[in-house]
């Protein structure tokens, strides 16, 4: 547990300075098309480098839940808007869950279906430059079925 947290920190200093030198390339650099997908890819990966040591530090912590009743659609929908994706990848969402509500923790949750849509899409930059990441929502007997799957 104290190895992983340390070099979680010793990771995150580095990564934040490559995040500040990012800042002032994206000022700084022309606006080509080529300049500006490095820079995005950039992003991506330091983006994941944090999230990666946070999930391995979340691992090792024993976290209390924060169950809320949510309609599940309707948080899923509005946390798909806020994802960001490559050119060339889109995402979408089918609701089969309109008016359903159930209790989750939502910061969990959220970061586990993050988790997978940036899955989906890394799988879809490995066998194609562009596709569609679908996430839909289906009930399943007395529980819920979250789907995410790449094309």
């Amino acid at each position: 547990t104290a190895l992983v947290t340390a070099v979680a920190h010793d990771m995150r200093n580095p990564l934040g300075a490559m995040l500040t030198t990012l800042h002032v390339l994206e000022r700084n650099m022309p606006g080509d098309r080529a300049t500006t997908t490095s820079l995005q890819r950039l992003r991506r990966g330091i983006d994941r480098c944090e999230r990666t040591l946070g999930r391995l530090t979340d691992f090792l912590r024993v976290e209390e839940l924060h169950p809320e009743a949510t309609r599940l659609d309707s948080w899923l929908a509005a946390m798909i808007n806020t994802q960001s994706l490559p050119d060339g990848v889109s995402l979408a969402f089918r609701a089969g869950l309109p008016d359903v509500r159930i209790t989750i923790d939502r910061r969990l949750l959220e970061r586990a279906l993050r988790q997978l849509i940036e899955n989906a899409v890394e799988a879809l930059r490995v066998d194609e430059p562009a596709g569609t990441v679908a996430v839909s929502t289906r009930p399943l007997g007395e529980t819920v079925e979250i789907k995410v799957v790449d094309n």
